[in-house]
């Protein structure tokens, strides 16, 4: 709950400074992300590229491929991680250039060390708000919930997730974020819009 009243009051700061030009949900990234854990394992790095495309005047589709590694310390090398999402979302306007937004995925996931591999899946779903400002800059807030099942144990999470953007042009932007939870996520990275 203090969650969502944080998002509610930051969506509230968002408001007052609009930008003229609209928010775009079509659009390619390519960014670079590190996962810090918590329990002192050894980050995990990877390569992302997204894709997203707008199906109708509110609703769009997004994907995401990533690869990525994870030093073991072990004679095996690094774990070798991959990573598929695909999933779809909701905008409807607050104010001009503020959407609030709903998402959803379903993602799946496989690692490998040495001979052996293993395969985790499941799902996240979020809401929040994206804004769009007179400088170019862009501010997405979002509260997550996901869920990871490897068969045998399953893991959730409810954490805040926020990305900010700055806009060379209308069809450029450089974009960094993180996920603030117990296992933390950082990413930057570049957008074309299209």
């Amino acid at each position: 709950m203090k969650t969502i009243l944080i998002v509610t009051a930051l969506s509230g700061m968002l408001m007052p400074a609009l930008a003229s030009a609209g928010l775009n949900y079509n659009a390619v990234d390519a960014g670079y992300a590190t996962t810090s854990y918590g329990n002192g394992d050894p980050s995990l790095t990877e390569l992302a590229i997204g894709y997203s495309e707008s199906i109708s005047e509110q609703a769009y589709l997004k994907a995401a491929f990533g690869i990525g590694s994870q030093s073991t310390y072990t004679s095996s090398g690094a774990r070798k991680v991959t990573s598929l999402a695909a999933g779809a979302g909701y905008h409807t306007p607050l104010k001009d250039n503020v959407d609030a937004i709903v998402q959803g995925n379903l993602v799946l996931g496989s690692s490998r060390l040495g001979g052996n591999s293993t395969s985790a899946n499941g799902y996240d779903i979020g809401a929040g708000v994206r804004a769009l400002f007179r400088s170019g800059l862009e501010g997405t807030l979002m509260v997550v919930h996901a869920r990871t099942s490897n068969g045998i144990l399953a893991s959730s999470d409810t954490f805040l997730g926020a990305r900010f953007g700055y806009n060379f042009t209308e069809g450029i932007q450089m974009y960094a974020g993180f996920d603030l939870k117990a296992d933390m996520t950082t990413r930057v990275g570049l957008r074309f819009f299209y």
